[in-house]
């Protein structure tokens, strides 16, 4: 292992113990799924449970691979939807171990993977082995990335976790020409886990590996590019054919889809106020988890102090923290809205917000040169009556901020961010402490690296916590059994009554759902029928269009004046409605009331019909009838006389067979590598 290296598994285990400490702390456990304090609902379990559930299933019980969906919204590609997250290898750890302990098991080896990642691409690129720590465990525990834990944005967790992985592999495929075969397969593997991971992210990490290859190979003293050009092409034509799979079949369902109508206002959610950058000096415990900013304290001073001190080393980094801040800011932003209206496309990247994950590594890596170069300033430089000045002067006006914030703020801040606040004086007496060597400089680099952990994980774990499944999944099972009971086909809530983890858990299809890939046809169809008629994009179907002022509960009553198409539900096999209000349809009658929801049988359901699923690509429906509704329209399906149907993407295949090329193409050239360097 090469000496830069050799601190590796220190660093590997350090992050895997002091993540498990914070997730337990946090309250993980075999049955429990990570919320965001007080939220009522969590990504983790509406949409990643219920998706890893079905997989689970579809391998084990029925042997097949699974390609539809006929769980939630009448039926809808389920391998062609990124959030499915079929394609992403490290997924499949749900075919061997429970859904709850799989998912949990991979939040805690996807921090670790950051952690990993970033310290060897800072070990990489010259800094020491504290410095580079300060960006291992930074990045880690970076308060971004824990807040997509407690929102479950798992698929978001997943590609960042390989960002510093890409640039690292970047850096060695230019600065290493004897190993350039090898780093091409390593590209190619990063770029692609990035891109089955999140489609949307992907774009992000993507554009900033770009610029960072342009500024490495501006640098270089020898400008060969052919070589460089070649391995990188190779790297990119390998990446593309190992995402075939995903690409290809979402790029043929593309025009079939209701993203498609997203505006600009919707797409831009969540978008940084100017205001909010304030929130890099004091933490906003209680911040939109899309706009988390902060980055620890002491981080943001060691990156300025690398910026003051080596303007020229760190101004690229710099210009990508504020093109990043620019782009999140959206709607805000004269980038962002110009960029949407001359390219449309743009749209499909909502919440313009998450290029502050860039960010999330950005800081930490700018703080470890930072730190290092504070042990390397000379005396000389330090005797320097402006160097003095400025530094007295920086304590001064830390410690100002921190008093006007604790008198200004008192009432407006929670306890945890009061607390946090002393994270300011601490990291700027710190930084003077080790810059004039009143302490040794590696006491110094150590106790900021201590700090900077306490401040993260103190905003960390204000943004997480785990749920048991006694809370969002066994207080539904009376409502699933009376259902199943009474021989339930397909359910509509208009309340959200039956959660969607629930009604996967016991097998209860849905005509309505919640996932932000929908087919448009059923969109409207859908709209027709319960009577909901959107606003504009929405990720749910029905639509809660709520107000500004409202909050979660009133998801409960915000539709309860939608007039129902009961003919219509049954036309889609929609036996029952579960409601949290009554309804008055002639159709509908009340059969039970479990708690507080309402629940209703349809009495205008044919019952000489019979639908059945062979698995989750195949069904057929006796006798045949044109106007009974098995499942949601989309290409693909072939259809008998006889009244079967089979979902066969073309795309999907032919995508198989490109990532199956792409894989022996890894293999090959692995195997050329080894063959090489044993000659």
């Amino acid at each position: 292992m090469p000496e830069k290296w050799g601190a590796f598994p220190l660093i590997i285990g350090g992050l895997a113990l002091l993540t498990a400490i914070f997730l337990l702390i946090s309250g993980v456990g075999p049955h429990a799924m990570p919320f965001m304090p007080e939220a009522k609902f969590s990504d983790a379990v509406t949409s990643h449970w219920p998706n890893a559930l079905f997989l689970q299933r579809s391998i084990r019980e029925d042997g097949t691979l699974p390609l539809w969906r006929n769980q939630i919204m009448s039926g809808q590609p389920f391998a062609a939807n990124p959030l499915n997250k079929v394609w992403y290898p490290p997924q499949w750890l749900v075919v061997l171990l429970p859904v709850t302990l799989s998912l949990n098991l991979l939040i805690w080896l996807t921090l670790i993977t950051a952690g990993a990642g970033a310290w060897l691409w800072a070990r990489q690129t010259g800094l020491e082995k504290i410095p580079a720590a300060l960006v291992a465990f930074g990045y880690a525990f970076a308060p971004r990335l824990l807040a997509a834990v407690g929102a479950g944005h798992l698929d978001v967790l997943y590609a960042i976790s390989w960002q510093a992985w890409l640039y690292w592999s970047v850096w060695r495929l230019i600065h290493l020409p004897q190993h350039r075969r090898r780093e091409s397969l390593l590209l190619a593997i990063f770029t692609a886990l990035i891109f089955l991971s999140d489609v949307r992210l992907a774009a992000y990490i993507y554009m900033m590996a770009l610029a960072y290859a342009i500024y490495l190979i501006a640098h270089l003293p020898e400008k060969n590019l052919r070589p460089i050009m070649g391995w990188a092409s190779v790297a990119g034509g390998l990446a593309i054919l190992l995402t075939a799979v995903q690409w290809l079949p979402l790029l043929d369902l593309t025009p079939d889809l209701s993203r498609n109508r997203i505006s600009e206002a919707e797409a831009g959610i969540s978008s940084i106020e100017p205001g909010e950058f304030l929130s890099l000096m004091i933490a906003n415990h209680e911040a939109d988890p899309e706009k988390m900013l902060y980055v620890g304290v002491g981080v943001f001073l060691l990156a300025l102090v690398a910026l003051v001190g080596h303007p020229r080393q760190m101004g690229f980094w710099a210009s990508g923290v504020v093109m990043a801040a620019w782009w999140g800011m959206g709607q805000n932003s004269l980038l962002w809205t110009s960029a949407v209206r001359l390219f449309p496309s743009l749209l499909w990247f909502r919440v313009p917000a998450r290029a502050w994950l860039i960010v999330a590594l950005v800081l930490p890596y700018m703080a470890g040169w930072g730190l290092q170069w504070i042990g390397e300033i000379s005396q000389e430089a330090l005797k320097k009556r402006a160097v003095r000045l400025a530094a007295v002067g920086t304590l001064s006006f830390s410690a100002v901020c921190w008093i006007s914030s604790l008198v200004a703020l008192a009432e407006a801040l929670p306890i945890e961010a009061l607390v946090g606040l002393i994270a300011l004086p601490l990291s700027v007496g710190l930084i003077l402490l080790g810059a004039w060597r009143l302490i040794p400089i590696r006491t110094f680099q150590g106790a900021f690296v201590l700090l900077m952990l306490v401040d993260v994980l103190w905003v960390g774990h204000s943004m997480v916590e785990w749920r048991n499944q006694r809370e969002w999944l066994d207080d539904y099972r009376p409502l699933a059994e009376m259902l199943k009971a009474d021989g339930v086909e397909r359910v509509y809530s208009p309340s959200y009554s039956l959660p969607q983890q629930a009604a996967a858990y016991w097998r209860i299809p849905q005509f309505d759902g919640v996932d932000p890939f929908q087919l448009d046809t059923y969109v409207q169809e859908a709209e027709r029928i319960t009577g909901v008629k959107a606003k504009g994009y929405s990720v749910t179907i029905p639509a809660f269009d709520l107000p500004d002022d409202a909050d979660e509960d009133d998801l409960a009553t915000i539709n309860q004046n939608a007039v129902i198409d009961v003919q219509g539900l049954a036309n889609w096999r929609v036996t029952h409605v579960a409601s949290a209000f009554e309804i008055q349809a002639d159709g509908l009658e009340q059969i039970g009331k479990i708690r507080e929801v309402y629940v209703y049988r349809n009495t205008l359901i044919a019952q000489d019909v019979r639908i059945t699923w062979h698995g989750p690509n195949r069904v057929s429906m006796s006798p045949v009838n044109s106007n009974i509704y098995a499942f949601a329209k989309a290409p693909n399906w072939k259809e008998s006389p006889e009244g079967k149907y089979q979902y066969a993407p073309k795309s999907q295949y032919l995508g198989m067979v490109f990532s199956g090329i792409g894989l022996i193409g890894i293999i090959t050239l692995a195997f050329a590598q080894r063959k090489t360097s044993h000659v």
